[in-house]
Order: structure tokens, then sequence, then C-alpha cells
């Protein structure tokens, strides 16, 4: 199993993503207070080690926005927090075909978890569902909704929402078959993404 450390906003932070190595880093580029500008991501990304696939999250961008910033920054993936459809999911495959595609299904209920998979992404990311949020609330994710919903999935999936070092390795078994799980506010202490914290969660993959 995989870990994406997500909401990546400084050179310290990319620093002790070299030294620990996780799948993925996140950064934001949407309103939150972990969004980064563009050209704050892109220098950030470009002193990232290429064992580490980095991510940009966005919440309803225009398709070509997300693709400059892919463009620019050298994204693996774009990961969608927003009320994107199939019909943006193929303006970004056509425009970009390597580009990956993240779709995030905030879990409110079985309708808006089956309106992220109608999406036809390559991965999708199942999130906890808090009013006015789009992520990183620390919350957590409804994991019976989560389980009632795999059988129709016929893509990888990321586990995200209130994942901690004290809880991973439980949401790790109750979701074994998770391609990964994604953690912003679980890895961050005060003064940011904490490096006791990435290495504990790092320690508790299965």
């Amino acid at each position: 199993m995989e870990i994406k450390i997500c909401g990546i906003t400084k050179p310290r932070e990319i620093e002790i993503l070299n030294e620990l190595k996780p799948r993925y880093a996140g950064f934001v580029f949407a309103q939150s207070r972990r969004k980064v500008e563009t050209a704050e991501a892109a220098a950030l990304i470009a002193a990232l080690s290429p064992e580490i696939l980095p991510v940009g999250v966005f919440v309803n961008a225009p398709p070509a926005e997300a693709l400059e910033a892919a463009r620019r920054c050298g994204l693996y993936a774009v990961q969608l927090h927003g009320d994107e459809d199939e019909a943006y999911t193929e303006k970004i495959r056509a425009a970009a075909p390597d580009l990956k595609i993240i779709r995030a299904a905030r879990t409110k209920d079985l309708r808006a978890l089956r309106a992220a998979i109608a999406a036809k992404p390559d991965f999708i990311l199942f999130d906890a569902y808090k009013e006015g949020e789009r992520g990183g609330s620390g919350q957590s994710a409804d994991h019976g909704l989560i389980e009632r919903i795999k059988s129709e999935l016929t893509v990888p999936y990321f586990v995200a929402g209130g994942i901690t070092p004290e809880n991973l390795a439980q949401t790790a078994l109750l979701h074994s078959s998770a391609h990964a799980l994604d953690v912003s506010s679980g890895a961050e202490s005060a003064e940011g993404k904490d490096r006791s914290k990435i290495v504990r969660l790092i320690s508790a993959l299965p």
C-alpha cells in the first residue's frame, strides 16, 4: 500500500519527503490554507525526488488552467475535488494523455460516489464529507459507505480523511485493497508537515 502526503507548501517539507520517500506528494492549487501558486509549486516540485510522484489538487478549475499547471509543474496527476464530470475528464485526456486523473468522492451518499465514478478517472479518492470544505478537514471518511460502493469500482482507489499515525494501521486494515492512503492534516503540527508524524505514518503502512 502506498501513501500520499498532501498539502506541501515549503522547501523544508520537500526535504522531509525526499528523505522519507512517500509515493506521492500533493500540491493544492485550489483555495485553501495550503494553497500554492503555480510558480511556487513548480519550484517545489523541481526540488522533489524523481521517485516521488507530484499530484496537483484542483476544485472546478477550467481544464485549460489545470492543464497549464500540470505542464509547468510536471505533474503526474490532477486530483479533482469539485464537480468535474466525464466531459471534463475527456478534455484533460485529449490534451494530456499521459496525465493521470484522480477524482475525489466525498462520502456524503452513494449518489455522490457514483457521480465521481461516472467521471471515468484513473483513480477514485474517497474523502470525508464536510459542508463547505473540499478536503483537508481532518474528519474521517464514511468507511461504511466506501464498503458499499467497492463492488462498483473499476479503477484503483485512495482513502483520505482524518488519517493519523494513530489510526493509519486500522484504516489500512479496513481498506486492504486500497491503492494508497492520503494524509494531509494528520501529517502536520503547528509548523506544517511534521517529520516525526510522517515517519510514524510510513512505518504503520502494511
